[in-house]
């Protein structure tokens, strides 16, 4: 059954009192929206769960249509007929049909809009805009639905809704709304959205950003403002904007550029820029660097990166193999003395696509095996481009060089953003081991970007994942992937869920693979648990 993650009742016509029902899917991606969304059968379990909703909670009011959210978008509105057999005037309808209209914690995007903007315009950010929708990407559309946060609260001793919502100025059904609740209660460290209310007729002014309480809750967060970059050796507007955690677009609209043509030296200004809390002197830091994390040790570190221990001190200036977490180090290639990012940039090539008939970009980024994003920026297009007949596309060509194993036992660490999704990319087929067992099986990748999403070929690959996991589960499991005869480390849990594209395999949806480095779809933020497996997989820890 579709998990319907929060639900909403609004008035479409005054004069008959019709009112539409928006059901918002629990969907941490909406890559397979609209598959997902054509699926008949989904639709009848929607309009199925629709109408004991209407029955339960709206029994007396006219619910003529329906409309279906996943990740902010409207996906399909469906006509409702019959649900009730009596409707009531806006006049004595429940006190819910006035709450929605008095507050409403949903910005409607609106042509123009970038999430800078509204980020800058409500006195948000970035980061926490894009954690509260659930959003992979800076990427938005016109009629988006946002909920800007306020704040996010950590529940302590002593707070209730009532007292948050009074502190914050905001109302108690809007943080119940905003965080799906179904009751006032709440419980200790829990986590809680503070939405800004937004009027529906306009965008409020600016709002004053309320503080974090707790030290802890500071560290967490990310500060977003406009810093100024100098441009190096091997930059690329592409990858200023994914270090910085914004978009090629912003940076060219803050510098007013008329093209993506950098020079070194050049001084750019970056908006809604993501810092970490530590601040990091811009002069003293290079394209590509590694931030120590609790547990690391210089030898951990070396064998990541394919470097040795003497390497890493003489390149950091360090006396001892002492580190501290929070410290940034330069990784340099051995051989060419260039730090990892010079040398991604070398291993990079690009070839010409003339689009023909039929062609989008989402299908042209699965051909050439690129994330959709990526092609689209190194085209300076956006997702509401329309490509033309003849129009040439430039496709970037990956080339990952080869790592060394520690044995034969285990895999090559590869970092999912830079390498590994270039390796296994979407309709791959790959051969799975796992680590503790020896037992194989194959699966294909069939969607994913933070990291891979993949089903079993077979229900003969599906009984043999049942062996090794004792059926489904969301255990992380270390396992080598073998794709086109190499070895790659990786993370692996076994519990199908969502949409699916293999049937008749013996499962019904899609399982996790996490290489180094993988993000959560959910809230972008890495999974230490299939983080440690991966490093095991490749013996780094």
């Amino acid at each position: 059954m579709t998990q319907i993650q929060r639900f909403e009742l609004r008035q479409i016509n005054q004069a008959s009192d019709e009112y539409e029902i928006l059901l918002y899917l629990d969907q941490p991606s909406y890559e397979f929206a609209n598959e997902f969304i054509s699926s008949a059968e989904n639709q009848k379990d929607l309009i199925t769960q629709a109408k004991k909703i209407i029955k339960k909670n709206y029994p007396n009011i006219k619910v003529s249509m329906m409309k279906v959210i996943i990740g902010g978008i409207a996906l399909t509105s469906i006509h409702l007929m019959n649900l009730t057999n009596h409707s009531v005037s806006a006049a004595s309808a429940p006190k819910m049909s006035q709450q929605i209209h008095t507050d409403s914690i949903h910005y409607q995007v609106k042509s123009g809009d970038t999430l800078w903007m509204i980020a800058n315009r409500f006195g948000s950010t970035i980061a926490n805009i894009r954690q509260a929708n659930q959003l992979k990407s800076d990427l938005i559309k016109v009629n988006q639905s946002l909920i800007i946060p306020k704040a996010y609260h950590t529940v302590q001793m002593g707070d209730y809704l009532s007292v948050l919502a009074k502190r914050y100025g905001v109302t108690v059904d809007s943080i119940k709304e905003a965080n799906n609740l179904s009751s006032d209660l709440v419980r200790l460290g829990q986590k809680l959205i503070i939405p800004i209310l937004v009027n529906d007729t306009a965008a409020p002014a600016q709002t004053e950003q309320i503080q974090q309480p707790g030290q802890a809750e500071k560290a967490e967060q990310t500060e977003q403002k406009a810093t100024t970059y100098t441009v190096v050796s091997g930059d690329s507007l592409f990858l200023i904007a994914q270090k910085f955690g914004t978009t090629i677009d912003a940076i060219k609209s803050a510098n007013k550029l008329d093209s993506v043509v950098l020079q070194i030296g050049q001084k750019l200004t970056i908006p809604g820029a993501q810092q970490q809390s530590q601040e990091i002197n811009q002069e003293q830091t290079r394209p590509s660097r590694y931030i120590v994390k609790s547990g690391d040790t210089l030898s951990a570190i070396a064998k990541r990166f394919n470097v040795t221990v003497s390497a890493l001190k003489s390149n950091n200036n360090l006396n001892s193999d002492l580190i501290r977490v929070g410290q940034v180090l330069i990784i340099l290639d051995e051989q060419t003395g260039e730090t990892q990012q010079q040398t991604e940039e070398k291993n990079i090539t690009y070839t010409t696509h003339t689009v023909v008939s039929g062609d989008n970009i989402w299908n042209l980024s699965i051909q050439y095996g690129i994330p959709q994003k990526e092609l689209l920026e190194v085209n300076n297009l956006t997702s509401r481009s329309m490509l033309s007949i003849g129009q040439q596309l430039k496709v970037p060509v990956h080339h990952i060089p080869v790592k060394s194993v520690v044995s034969e036992k285990h895999g090559e660490y590869l970092d999912w953003w830079t390498e590994a999704q270039y390796l296994f990319t979407i309709g791959k087929t790959a051969k799975v081991t796992d680590i503790e067992t020896g037992k194989s099986f194959n699966i294909t990748r069939t969607i994913g970007a933070n990291h891979a999403d993949a089903e079993t070929n077979t229900v003969a690959d599906t009984n043999v994942a049942k062996s090794i996991w004792g059926g489904f589960s969301w255990k992380t499991r270390a396992i080598i992937l073998e794709v086109d005869g190499r070895q790659l480390a990786a993370s692996m849990s076994f519990m199908p869920h969502d949409v699916e594209y293999i049937s008749n395999n013996g499962i019904s949806g899609h399982f996790d693979v996490y290489f180094g480095n993988s993000t959560r779809h959910v809230d972008g933020r890495p999974d230490p648990l299939h983080q440690a497996q991966v490093e095991k997989a490749a013996e780094i820890r």
